[in-house]
C-alpha cells in the first residue's frame, strides 16, 4: 500500500540516512533570500552548512535567476523592517517615556537600554543598507554554487512550461498556483512550476534523489491542518517518485534542514540559530 500512495507517507528511518548521505540539495530562491532576513550568527552558520555539502548542491535555474532578481528588493525590504522597529521605539521613548520627568516603573538604567537598542537598531539599519552597493554574501553564495546551476530553458521550452503550469494552476495543481491571478499573469507566475521541472529533470538525468529546501510556507507546497503544518504535499512526492521512475524527495523548511544537519556536520548549530 506505501508504494501505491508513497505522497502519503513520511520516509523511513533508513531512506531519510540514504538522503542525508547521497541525495542532491536544492535550496530554493526563498531559502537563500532568507540569508539577508537572519542575524549574523544564524546567517554565518547557514552558509557554512551549505560550504559543507557543497559538492553535493545544485540549483535549478529558475530558482537561482528568481534569487538574483529579488535580491535588492529583499534587502531594502530588510532595510525598512529595521528602521520602521527603530522609529517605532524611538517615537515611544521620545514622547511616551522620556516626556515625563521619571517614569514609575521604568528605572533610568531600564530607559538607558531602550535607548541603546535604537541605537543599535541604527546601526544595524545603515550596515543593512551598504549591501544594496557592496554584498560579501552574494559573492558567498556565488562562490557555493560555482558550476552547479542549471541550464536555462530555451524561448519555445519556456512557453511550453508556461502553458503547463498555466493548466496546473487553473486545476490547483501544486506547487505555484498560490502565485497565480487570471487577471495578472506577471513573468514569474509560473517560477515554482518552471524551477520544479527542472529539479525533476536533473534528479531523473542524474538518477538521484533530492532534498529541497523552501522556506515558501504557502499551501501549494505544504499540507496544512487547522493552520499548521504537518508535510509537504503528497502530490508533489508522488509526482516526483513517478517522473524519475522510483527517486524520493523529501522536502524541509531552512529550520528543519539545519536541525538534522546539526546531527550530521562537524558544525556547531546551537538552538538559538534554528530558532
Amino acid at each position: 500500500m506505501r508504494n501505491l500512495f508513497i505522497g502519503y507517507y513520511k520516509p523511513a528511518n533508513e531512506e531519510v540516512e540514504k538522503l542525508w548521505e547521497s541525495s542532491i540539495i536544492v535550496f530554493d530562491a526563498n531559502a537563500l533570500l532568507n540569508v539577508y532576513s537572519y542575524s549574523e550568527q544564524t546567517r554565518k552558520t547557514t552558509l557554512m552548512v551549505l560550504e559543507n555539502f557543497q559538492n553535493r548542491l545544485w540549483l535549478p535555474h529558475q530558482f537561482a535567476l528568481e534569487y538574483q532578481k529579488n535580491r535588492l528588493s529583499r534587502i531594502s525590504q530588510e532595510t525598512k523592517n529595521i528602521a520602521d522597529v527603530k522609529d517605532k521605539m524611538r517615537k515611544l521613548l521620545d514622547n511616551e517615556i522620556k516626556s515625563i520627568k521619571r517614569h514609575p516603573y521604568l528605572s533610568d538604567m531600564q530607559i538607558k537600554q531602550l535607548q541603546e537598542i535604537c541605537e543599535t537598531l541604527h546601526e544595524a539599519e545603515k550596515q543593512h543598507e551598504t549591501l544594496l552597493m557592496e554584498d560579501p554574501f552574494q559573492e558567498k553564495i556565488a562562490d557555493i554554487f560555482k558550476n552547479k546551476v542549471g541550464t536555462p530553458p530555451d524561448e519555445n521550452e519556456k512557453k511550453r512550461l508556461c502553458k503547463e503550469g498555466k493548466r496546473r494552476y487553473e486545476r490547483k495543481t501544486p506547487p505555484g498556483y498560490c502565485d497565480y491571478n487570471e487577471k495578472n499573469e506577471e513573468s514569474n507566475t509560473y517560477g515554482d512550476y518552471i524551477g520544479w521541472k527542472q529539479l525533476i529533470s536533473h534528479a531523473k538525468e542524474n538518477t538521484s534523489d533530492v532534498i529541497l529546501v523552501t522556506d515558501d510556507f504557502k499551501e501549494d507546497w505544504w499540507l496544512k491542518v487547522r493552520g499548521k503544518r504537518v508535510g509537504p504535499r503528497a502530490e508533489l512526492i508522488s509526482e516526483f517518485n513517478t517522473e524519475t521512475d522510483g527517486k524520493i524527495i523529501h522536502i524541509y523548511s531552512v529550520s528543519s534542514f539545519l536541525s538534522q544537519a546539526s546531527e550530521r556536520v562537524d558544525i556547531e548549530i546551537s538552538s538559538e540559530v534554528i530558532e
